[in-house]
């Protein structure tokens, strides 16, 4: 059988409701039972793990995949599974076995190479645990692994070094192969931000910029930051204009270092990024290399340089330059080329393409931080694939006890093609039973005639024979 989606969350989470709502028998099948981390893969503690792992994760009852919420050490937010810094959470892609007891997540692009990536499930500063579908929460479970390979930083800057950044952004929309023009919900920004080095610490950052106008960078999980949005690319360059910008950084130990960048007149922006063959792009086969074609960086110089990346609705699929991969991206290119595979079929990406024109860059001034001022412009854009057959998903209303058997009407189906409604106490595999097929799209109720008010509880499912 080849299952269009199971269990089918709407039914499932109907399903459950109902049973503790109006069910008398309605105790969980593992009632009483401890949830526990069977196994995970790769196996805590091993090593030369490949870079395009993905990790497994079985679990000894049925988990709630809305308690799920992946995040990385040090983010805004702590979820139920949390990774090491090193491993990004937005490149995670979970999916479940039908039991959902066997959680897989794959990775976007590849995991850092010659890394120790560690994982701890319900960290105890989580926002909410990750558990059961009977609420029962996954215990507190922490492993790791090292991958293979290492040496190699997908942007050359040793990991033990703090970072200064200092930029002011203009983001613009293409839609067509028409001139982009500026994104009306990504104002014209200003940012800086400071980040510890491993050794001697920041503990306090001040930014002081012309006119002498100081501002107390806001600390944020051992970042400090500041920033400010203006309607016009005027008004930004007004507010933050050229001239020279003063970092003081408190350290835990020592006195504060003290460093300057010189901002440049408005004059020094990039050009404004475009592609030149848009409409090829919103038909790419994903089977084959694309090549995205776009302007020179005129007058690329020193560290200027230029960034893109893919991403879809929660993943950063691909993002250049990276050295690892590897993926590379001069300054002087005006093309890149995404390799055949990367992209899926039937999909709609986000492009971003910045170019950045550099007035700071150093990695020893001052010492312990890689620091770095730009002017940069990204135009955003879409880019779709070809192929994929998009399945609708069965709709379902009205669940409830009829006539003594629990009903509920299904409909967005597809015409001339079979369905099968089934049921499971367990969700365990070889558990579920036929309810009733349907042949036709029409939407119809689905009675459960070996169902009753004491029959406990049950799950249901719509699958494609």
């Amino acid at each position: 059988m080849e299952p269009i989606f199971s269990p089918l969350p709407q039914i499932n989470r109907i399903a459950a409701l109902i049973a503790g709502l109006f069910l008398a028998l309605a105790t969980a099948w593992q009632a009483g039972a401890q949830v526990s981390l069977v196994s995970a893969q790769p196996p805590n503690g091993a090593t030369d793990v490949p870079v395009s792992a993905s990790m497994v994760f079985t679990f000894s009852a049925p988990i709630d995949e809305t308690s799920l919420l992946v995040t990385a050490q040090g983010g805004f937010l702590t979820g139920s599974l949390v990774f090491s810094a090193n491993a990004a959470a937005t490149s995670f892609s979970p999916s479940w076995n039908e039991t959902f007891t066997v959680l897989t997540l794959s990775y976007a692009g590849d995991l850092p190479s010659g890394a120790i990536v560690s994982w701890t499930i319900n960290p105890t500063t989580r926002i909410f645990p990750l558990m059961t579908e009977d609420a029962d929460p996954v215990p507190l479970t922490s492993g790791s692994f090292t991958t293979a390979g290492g040496g190699c930083d997908p942007d050359g800057i040793p990991d033990d070094l703090g970072n200064v950044s200092l930029f002011k952004v203009l983001t613009y929309l293409q839609t067509s192969t028409t001139a982009p023009v500026p994104k009306t919900d990504e104002l014209p920004a200003f940012y800086a931000s400071v980040s510890s080095p491993v050794v001697n610490g920041v503990t306090g950052a001040t930014l002081t910029r012309p006119g002498n106008v100081n501002t107390v960078m806001t600390p944020l999980f051992g970042t400090f930051f500041t920033s400010a949005e203006f309607n016009t690319q005027a008004e930004l360059d007004a507010g933050y204009p050229n001239g020279s910008y003063s970092f003081s950084l408190s350290r835990d130990s020592g006195g504060p270092a003290v460093f300057q960048m010189q901002m440049p007149a408005a004059s020094s922006y990039p050009p404004i990024p475009q592609v030149s063959n848009f409409t090829a792009a919103q038909a790419v086969d994903p089977a084959l290399n694309f090549t995205l074609n776009f302007n020179a960086l005129t007058g690329a110089t020193g560290s200027d340089y230029i960034g893109l990346t893919i991403s879809d609705t929660t993943t950063t699929i691909l993002s250049a330059p990276d050295l690892c991969v590897p993926l590379p991206l001069a300054k002087t290119a005006t093309s890149f080329t995404i390799p055949a595979g990367t992209l899926e079929a039937g999909k709609t990406y986000t492009v971003r393409l910045t170019f950045a024109r550099t007035f700071y860059s150093s990695t020893t001034a001052p010492p312990d931080f890689a620091s770095f001022g730009a002017l940069q412009r990204q135009t955003v854009l879409t880019i779709a694939t070809t192929g994929g057959v998009v399945v609708p998903q069965p709709q379902v209303t009205g669940a409830g006890f009829q006539g003594g058997f629990f009903a509920f009407n299904v409909g967005n189906l597809v015409a001339a093609t079979t369905y099968q409604m089934q049921y499971s106490t367990t969700l365990l595999p070889g558990s579920w039973q036929n309810v009733q097929a349907v042949t036709t799209a029409t939407p119809q109720p689905i009675f459960d005639l070996d169902s009753n008010e004491n029959t406990g509880q049950r799950f249901y499912r719509v699958i494609k024979p």
